[in-house]
């Protein structure tokens, strides 16, 4: 038997071992950051929103950005005026776009009247919240997948 073999068997299987652990630990500190990004933002775009988005009629779309941790994306939370409804109903977005890149992926994840939009932007930081970590992770990955493809 080869005594350095099983050595750096050992060695290597410690080495894998401690990295794994750090991989981990990136990952749940990434998750971290991430779930403390959207709970402000989805605040900090509650609050905006009760006092510049209109109960009626058209205007512009509003909107909140924070960089996604471990990646080389941009998570948005935008409100849109509905393009049909435009008097009353607002839609609300969620999108990930690449740091240097305009090309947004997307998906509209409610729709309401601004009363209920607020209602909605509240349950990001509570009853919607695991929900809405996916999504974000999901449309980072689409976009990845798109950069690279680039």
């Amino acid at each position: 038997m080869n005594v350095n073999s099983s050595n750096n068997n050992s060695v290597n299987s410690k080495i894998n071992s401690k990295n794994n652990n750090m991989k981990n630990e990136q990952k749940n500190e990434n998750d971290e950051m991430l779930n403390f990004a959207l709970k402000m933002c989805s605040q900090k775009i509650a609050e905006s929103a009760e006092r510049c988005v209109p109960e009626y009629n058209k205007f512009s779309s509003h909107s909140i950005a924070f960089l996604i941790p471990g990646t080389s994306n941009v998570a948005e939370i935008i409100i849109k005026q509905d393009e049909k409804e435009y008097k009353n109903q607002r839609r609300v977005l969620l999108g990930v776009h690449h740091k240097n890149s305009d090309a947004i992926v997307s998906n509209y994840v409610f729709k309401g009247t601004k009363k209920e939009v607020l209602e909605y932007l509240k349950s990001l930081s509570s009853e919607k919240f695991e929900e809405t970590i996916e999504l974000i992770k999901n449309l980072s990955k689409e976009s990845d997948d798109y950069h690279s493809r680039l």
